[in-house]
């Protein structure tokens, strides 16, 4: 009662998606359908892009299937990848908040399907469900988090000890003796 109208009524095709995203999986079932009503899904090819940085973007995305890079070019063309996303993962959740344009492009790293979340669907959820705003904010917080000790070591360690960090927090420890452990790198 009193909810907007859906704007893609076959975005219950959507809802099993959400449902198992670790973003939307803790959402009541009204907000999910309101939000699966306001989906689109596409695929992306390898090299594509999902969204170009300066770009508007009209919501977030949640990746399906594949990987997704995130990443910013200087003027002079040098990149620097800022993420790599998973299945499970999203992206863009700032957009539905802010009316600035991408900072970062997303690339398809293999052909990949994606789900857009609308920016509408979004803010009304915000304001109808609080498990929403509070889902969004815990998520924009892990990636402030992120960035943050991101920075800090660009700036304080050495490259050297910026690939031992990031082979340490990849490591799952073997069953084997207790120095043993295997890396699955993302890309």
């Amino acid at each position: 009662a009193g909810l907007p109208a859906p704007v893609d009524p076959g975005g219950v095709h959507c809802l099993p998606v959400l449902r198992e995203t670790p973003l939307f999986r803790d959402l009541g079932d009204q907000a999910l359908r309101h939000l699966a009503a306001g989906c689109t899904r596409r695929t992306v090819a390898r090299g594509r892009m999902v969204c170009d940085a300066g770009a508007a973007l009209d919501g977030m995305y949640v990746l399906i299937d594949g990987r997704v890079k995130l990443a910013i070019l200087s003027a002079e063309g040098a990149e620097r990848v800022i993420d790599i996303v998973l299945p499970g993962g999203v992206f863009g959740e700032s957009a539905p908040f802010l009316d600035a344009p991408s900072p970062v492009y997303a690339e398809a790293l293999c052909d990949c399907n994606v789900l857009s979340v609308s920016r509408e669907r979004l803010r009304e959820a915000v304001e109808l469900w609080p498990a929403v705003a509070l889902a969004l904010l815990t998520s924009l917080a892990q990636n402030v988090r992120t960035l943050t000790r991101d920075l800090e070591a660009c700036c304080l360690l050495s490259a050297g000890q910026r690939v031992a960090r990031f082979l340490l927090n990849e490591a799952t420890c073997g069953r084997g003796t207790a120095d043993e452990a295997e890396v699955a790198l993302p890309a």
